[in-house]
C-alpha cells in the first residue's frame, strides 16, 4: 500500500515577524490564501488516498494542523520536541509500518512550491514503481549539483576544439565531479555527528554565534547553479573555460570540507535587535533577483564564499599582529 508522509517541522524563526512558533512558514496562508502545507498536501492527490497520507509536525501545532487539512488525529505524528529531518521521517516510518508492514512510503517537504504538478505526478509514480518492484531500494530524486557541474562543465565540449586538451579535461572532470560529491557527503557525515564531537572551526567567532564549520552543502550546490543560470544554461565550449570551472569546482569542495568558519543563518532570531534592518535587505534581495537574476544569484553566491575566505584570512592575520614581538639576540 502507497503511503505519503509529509515533513511538517519548523520553528518559526525564519520568516519571522511573518512566523511565529505558534504558527511557522509552512502554515501561513499567503499562497492564494493556502498554506504551503495545504499545497503539498493537496498536490498529492491522484496519488496517494487521503487516508494514507500522514504529517509529522511538532505537537504543538496537532490541532491547527488537523483543522486546517481535516485530517483524522491518527494521522497526525507529532513531535514531543524537534530532532531535524532524519529523526521525523525514522519516526514516522517506525509507525506507518508497524500499522502497515508492507508500506510504500513516500516523504515529501511542506514548504516547497512544485510546477507543473502533473509532471511531479508522473515522477513520483515512477518512483513508486521502482520502490514496489524492488523492495530494497531506495528512491530519490533531484539533480546531483556534480552531475550537473561535469554535464554543463565538460560533457558538452566541441568535439572540434582542442581535441586532445578536450579529452584531458573530460577525465579530470570526471574526476573533479566524483571529488566534488565525495566533499558534499563528507561534510554531511561530518555535521550529522558534530553534535558529539563539538566541532569548532580554525577561525572561531565571537562567543554565542552561531556559525558553520566549513561551507554548507547547499552554498556549494549555489554555485554551480549561480554560474550555470548566470549563463542561461549555455554549457560551457571552450577547454580553457571548463579548466577554470575545474579549478572553481575543487576549491568549493575544499571548502566544504574545510573547517572555516560560515556565517549561519540562524542567526537570525525573533530576538534580533534590528528586524526592520534585515526585513530592508530581505525586500531589498529579492528585488534584485526580479530584476536581475543572474547577476544577482551569482553575487549572493559568490559573496557567500568569499565571506568565508575573508573571515579566515583576518583571523590568521589578527592572529599574527597579536603574536609577541620576539627580540632579536643582542
Amino acid at each position: 500500500m502507497r503511503y505519503a508522509l509529509i515533513v511538517a517541522g519548523g520553528s518559526g524563526t525564519r520568516l519571522w515577524p511573518m512566523s511565529r512558533a505558534c504558527l511557522p512558514k509552512q502554515l501561513i496562508p499567503f499562497i492564494n490564501g493556502k498554506s504551503l502545507l495545504q499545497l503539498a498536501f493537496e498536490r498529492l492527490e491522484g496519488l496517494v488516498p487521503a487516508e494514507n497520507r500522514y504529517i509529522c509536525a511538532g505537537q504543538g501545532h496537532a490541532e491547527l494542523i488537523c483543522n486546517a487539512l481535516c485530517l483524522p488525529q491518527e494521522q497526525f505524528l507529532g513531535e514531543p520536541t524537534g530532532r531535524d529531518t532524519l529523526n521525523a521521517v525514522g519516526y514516522s516510518a517506525a509507525v506507518i509500518a508497524k500499522r502497515d508492514p508492507e508500506a510504500v512510503i513516500a516523504v515529501f517537504t511542506a514548504d516547497h512550491i512544485i510546477e507543473p504538478i502533473d509532471q511531479f505526478l508522473k515522477i513520483v509514480e515512477h518512483g513508486f514503481q521502482i520502490a514496489e518492484s524492488q523492495p530494497e531500494t531506495l528512491v530519490t530524486f533531484g539533480v546531483a549539483p556534480s552531475l550537473l557541474a561535469y554535464i554543463w562543465g565538460f560533457r558538452m565540449l566541441p568535439l572540434s576544439v582542442h581535441p586532445g586538451l578536450r579529452e584531458n579535461v573530460l577525465h579530470a572532470g570526471v574526476f573533479v565531479c566524483f571529488l566534488f560529491l565525495v566533499c558534499g557527503a563528507s561534510r554531511l557525515a561530518r555535521f550529522n555527528i558534530s553534535s558529539s564531537t563539538n566541532l569548532q572551526p580554525r577561525n572561531p567567532g565571537k562567543p554565542g554565534h552561531k556559525f558553520f564549520v566549513g561551507m554548507p552543502i547547499p552554498a556549494g550546490a549555489g554555485i554551480v547553479a549561480a554560474v550555470i543560470h548566470f549563463f542561461n544554461g549555455a554549457p560551457i565550449d571552450n577547454s580553457w573555460i571548463a579548466l577554470v570551472w575545474l579549478l572553481l569546482l575543487i576549491f568549493t569542495g575544499f571548502l566544504m570540507v574545510s573547517n572555516w568558519r560560515f556565517w549561519s543563518a540562524k542567526e537570525v532570531t525573533s530576538g534580533d535587535r534590528h528586524p526592520a534592518r534585515f526585513f530592508t535587505l530581505i525586500a531589498v534581495i529579492f528585488s534584485l533577483i526580479a530584476w536581475n537574476s543572474e547577476w544577482a544569484l551569482m553575487i549572493i553566491a559568490f559573496g557567500y564564499l568569499i565571506s568565508g575566505v575573508l573571515a579566515r584570512l583576518a583571523y590568521s592575520w589578527h592572529r599574527r599582529l597579536r603574536r609577541p614581538h620576539q627580540p632579536g639576540p643582542a
